[in-house]
């Protein structure tokens, strides 16, 4: 587990221990992570106590609270929508300092519970079918994530369900084609093989997924497929990827080995060519024309 699977860990824990009380699960996860040494505090309000936790990232939807210089955000079980201010106290357990950290630098290994989603490949005119096999254990973790920087679903790991099973299924349709072809592959597999929906009409709020969780539900917006497209071109081209930020949109772009036609992105010295997972149709070196006179801010992956 990283550092928030052993914030979930802990307050299962607790409310195992103590009966379903979201106090007491609070309070131990608190104890347990101060000793642990992590940087929490608890906070009391009308008669809830609050597991206040801080992060070098934005925790969205959670409400924050500044204390000596730092947000600690309402990483509580319990309902934390009307939460306003907490009484707490001012010092610090002595060598509790270090920061919780959700980035997902490898895949928990948790309880498989095997799922499965077929997909309808279109390639060269011709249809097949695949299909991508995940656990849902991985599913309802990440339903107990806290809402966070896109950069956090970019870089996160992927399970070996899903690596293994987009590895032996994508693979040998890209195998022996040039580094466009097997982009262009990918970007049309990404652009047709999901349905498209806002996290509003999906969701009712924005959700921004990981790679896999595009394999559960029945729709994906444009960050969800440029994470999956990014993860898919880093791990079965190894060319390098990052995102584009527009405003309203994301997008994707690829730095190759030669010099390819098309719109692109000067990062680092380095000229990236636009590929977007949401232009249906688009190849390589397409943007929207909506966004032909925006710069995008590069997201590093």
């Amino acid at each position: 587990l990283n550092d928030w699977g052993y914030v979930l860990f802990l307050i299962d824990c607790g409310y195992n221990i103590q009966g379903r009380s979201s106090t007491y699960a609070n309070l131990f996860a608190w104890f347990m992570l101060v000793k642990s040494g992590y940087d929490a505090k608890v906070g009391y309000d009308e008669g809830q106590v609050y597991l206040l936790l801080p992060s070098n990232y934005s925790w969205y939807e959670m409400p924050y609270f500044p204390i000596q210089g730092k947000y600690y955000f309402a990483a509580s079980p319990a309902n934390t929508d009307n939460v306003k201010t907490v009484q707490i106290y001012s010092g610090s357990y002595p060598g509790a300092n270090q920061t919780i950290d959700i980035r997902l630098t490898e895949s928990p290994e948790l309880q498989r519970a095997v799922k499965a989603k077929t997909l309808t490949l279109k390639n060269a005119g011709e249809e097949a079918e695949i299909t991508i096999t995940y656990s849902q254990s991985i599913i309802d973790f990440y339903n107990r994530y806290p809402q966070s920087d896109l950069e956090i679903y970019l870089q996160a790991a992927v399970s070996p369900d899903v690596a293994n099973s987009l590895a032996g299924e994508l693979q040998p349709y890209i195998e022996g084609k040039s580094e466009v072809e097997a982009v262009n592959f990918l970007l049309n597999f990404v652009q047709t093989s999901f349905s498209y929906q806002t996290d509003g009409e999906q969701f009712g709020q924005e959700k921004f997924f990981f790679a896999e969780e595009a394999f559960h539900y029945q729709s994906c917006d444009c960050e969800d497929r440029s994470v999956l497209f990014a993860y898919l071109v880093k791990t079965l081209t190894d060319l390098d990827v990052v995102a584009l930020d527009y405003p309203g949109h994301i997008a994707a772009a690829v730095r190759f080995s030669d010099d390819i036609p098309g719109d692109g992105v000067i990062w680092k010295g380095q000229r990236y060519v636009i590929c977007d997972p949401t232009y249906i149709g688009a190849l390589v070196g397409m943007r929207m024309p909506e966004y032909a006179d925006t710069r995008p801010t590069v997201i590093n992956i």
